[in-house]
């Protein structure tokens, strides 16, 4: 279903699919990231940064420490 580069990089940065261990563990989605962030940034030092970024993004940790747990009391607006 994901066709295009951008759609890769996109599933890759919700914060939602990040327990999707196949999704993550994609050759063809780490290449096709890659290939977004250096389209993206236009130097060797901002894209090690993003790079930087998105690992912490994916680990949970830096400035997106606990991320998944601030979205889950979001979503949970109306009463059960």
């Amino acid at each position: 279903m994901l066709t295009t580069d951008l759609h890769y990089a996109r599933a890759l940065l919700n914060p939602y699919l990040l327990g999707e261990v196949c999704l993550h563990n994609d050759v063809d989605v780490k290449e096709t990231l890659n290939h977004v962030l250096q389209k993206n940034t236009n130097n060797s030092t901002t894209y090690t940064q993003a790079l930087k970024d998105f690992v912490d993004f994916v680990e949970n940790q830096g400035p997106f420490f606990d991320t998944l747990s601030s979205l889950s009391e979001q979503s949970q607006i109306f009463p059960t």
